[in-house]
């Protein structure tokens, strides 16, 4: 019971140059000649002029020719449309990665991991090209020539995923499963299992909701192995002639009855030897109560209705430490997040050991220097710096590491220890916690910079 390989980037951004061609075939010489015009001639040479069919940057196309997006030849789109000035196509919904990604099988059946940068749950995708919710896609050649799409499984956004996420041992969900879904929105998870079973399973999706249920049905429409139902899950009567017996029941319906129309469902529709998988929100049954008693009462309410209970996974998650600081030093600026961790401390994805010149290095090294490595041995801080020259940035980013270990003791330690590290750092160099109070002047109309003198020319 749950509760509370290489790769590349799919969807190139599209576009094509139009049909406006500037100048067609006039070509000749600009400045004199029969076939004058805009088109070619010693502008350009054999290029072709402003807008021709070779375009004036090259073959790969003009400002709006037959070649595409303004001479730069690449798949990117061009200025689109007719006339050459139309939309350029949208970014694809591809995860990036490249080589870096490697797709495994996960333990639970028919669910996949994309490792890379950022890992993340996957489904194999049914219907290739089609996106749900705006999910990221993952394009894999299987080494046959053909390709093999995934679709990314957000755990934020499914409470079948997150339990499998929070390590439920069996979600009773694989190939050629039979499943009834309670509760099933938009469809947002039902797609994940609708990949998950397969064209041997079937899933038969209850939803209440007129609005969510034109969704569904959407999503139904191109997924063949998907039954949707736009019922009241607590009349099963009504959509019984709809129904087979199914394997497993999962629901997410967010009542306060919830136990009860489990098992209003599992007695029309569950086979013998069946399982329910219930996600229970205990704000919604009942929000005085603590939750661990909001979950004892459902699982007496279900043990009572003759189900077997076989395990149980919190979902609720902790509350994260965290601060997060900048540093400025001239135009850069350096942001810091700092987390309890174990002592990583990283610049712009580098360890600060790997920071070039060592010079530098050293300079940016003395926060930890003045008050010590192991006052850092319980956090780990993350450093973005931007702008500015490479000694501006060096000061921006141990403003931000002062600054991010003194917040960080200020708000999840105690009054006196972080004092004591600001008396410390204010000793040392007062430039640890205080700003740079430099900023740039406002450049004034018409001129080139804030305080740039007119360049008199005689000609």
């Amino acid at each position: 019971m749950a509760s509370s390989n290489m790769v590349k980037e799919f969807s190139p951004r599209g576009g094509g140059g139009g049909f406006r061609g500037g100048g067609g075939f006039r070509g000749g010489d600009q400045k004199g000649g029969s076939f004058r015009g805009r088109g070619g001639g010693d502008r350009s040479g054999f290029r072709g002029g402003r807008g021709g069919f070779g375009g004036d940057r090259g073959f790969r196309g003009g400002r709006g020719g037959f070649g595409g997006d303004r001479g730069r030849g690449s798949p990117r789109g061009g200025r689109g449309s007719p006339r050459g000035r139309g939309p350029r196509g949208g970014r694809g919904g591809g995860l990036r990665g490249g080589k870096t990604v490697v797709i495994e099988p996960h333990r639970y059946e028919g669910v996949f991991i994309v490792k890379g940068k950022e890992d993340a749950l996957a489904t194999k995708n049914m219907v290739i090209g089609e996106s749900v919710y705006g999910e990221k896609r993952v394009s894999v050649d299987d080494g046959s020539g053909n390709s093999i799409e995934y679709r990314v499984w957000n755990p934020f956004r499914s409470k079948l995923a997150a339990s499998m996420m929070a390590g439920l041992e069996n979600v009773h969900v694989k190939p050629g499963t039979k499943l009834l879904y309670l509760g099933a929105a938009s469809g947002t998870t039902v797609s994940h299992c609708s990949d998950i079973v397969g064209p041997d399973g079937i899933v038969y999706a209850v939803e209440f909701s007129h609005r969510s249920g034109r969704d569904l049905l959407n999503v139904a429409k191109k997924r063949p192995n998907i039954v949707p139902i736009v019922e009241d899950a607590r009349h099963p009567h009504k959509y019984r002639m709809l129904i087979g017996m199914v394997d497993t029941i999962f629901s997410d319906v967010a009542q306060p009855d919830q136990a009860r129309i489990v098992a209003l469902n599992a007695h029309n529709f569950l086979k013998n030897g069946g399982h329910a998988v219930i996600s229970i929100k205990a704000n919604c049954i009942d929000s005085t109560a603590e939750p661990e008693a909001v979950f004892a009462g459902e699982v007496n309410k279900l043990k009572e209705e003759k189900f077997k209970p076989r395990e149980q996974v919190n979902m609720r998650q902790e509350p994260i430490q965290a601060v997060q600081t900048f540093g400025r030093k001239k135009t850069a600026t350096a942001i810091a997040h700092c987390k309890k961790g174990r002592g990583l401390i990283k610049v712009n994805g580098r360890p600060l050991e790997h920071i070039e010149p060592q010079i530098l290095r050293i300079k940016l090294q003395e926060p930890l220097l003045v008050v010590g490595k192991e006052r850092f041995q319980d956090v780990d801080i993350r450093i973005r710096v931007s702008g500015g020259g490479h000694v501006a940035q060096i000061y921006a980013v141990r403003q931000a590491l002062a600054k991010a270990l003194v917040a960080y003791y200020h708000k999840y330690v105690d009054e006196q220890s972080k004092k004591e590290l600001k008396d410390q750092f204010f000793a040392y160099d007062k430039s640890l916690l205080v700003a740079d109070p430099r900023r740039t002047e406002a450049k004034k109309f018409g001129g080139p910079g804030a305080r740039a003198r007119y360049q008199k020319s005689y000609r």
